[in-house]
């Protein structure tokens, strides 16, 4: 039993047509896709709707970052004659200490880096200068 070269190019045209509506439905998927697992950040929807200039965006996300260091930074002032209990006063005071170290971590860490990257310099100023010293003792016989 064989077909018709017309029954055939009716065939064609037919998956060609489903193949189209598929790559479509792919298309809608990718797109739901990416509205719901991967969402704008705030900053590109507020360019989108024009509401704010770049610069006041800019602005508003320094003040954002303020905002956090100093919620970060916060240390509170606590006197064990306060109306709290003892219970409070002492878990009040071991955040205190514990936000304290946190802070001390941070600057500990960054003195850290200052003195490795001051170590490396200090590394590179030596091999250049036994470099040197090894050139001039080649160079006027030295050693030898």
């Amino acid at each position: 039993m064989q077909k018709s070269i017309d029954e055939l190019n009716a065939e064609i045209d037919k998956l060609k047509a489903d193949n189209k509506a598929l790559k479509h439905q792919l298309e809608d998927y990718k797109n739901a896709y990416e509205t719901i697992y991967r969402p704008e950040s705030a900053e590109s929807i507020m360019r989108k709707i024009g509401l704010f200039t770049e610069e006041e965006i800019q602005n508003l996300i320094m003040a954002a970052r303020q905002s956090l260091e100093n919620v970060c930074d916060y240390e509170p002032q606590i006197d064990e004659n306060d109306d709290i209990s003892r219970f409070n006063y002492e878990s009040v005071k071991r955040f205190a200490e514990e936000m304290n170290y946190k802070k001390r971590n941070k600057e500990l860490q960054n003195q850290h880096q200052q003195d490795c990257i001051r170590i490396n310099d200090l590394r590179t100023a030596y091999l250049v200068t036994v470099d040197e010293l090894a050139k001039l003792r080649e160079q006027f016989g030295i050693g030898r």
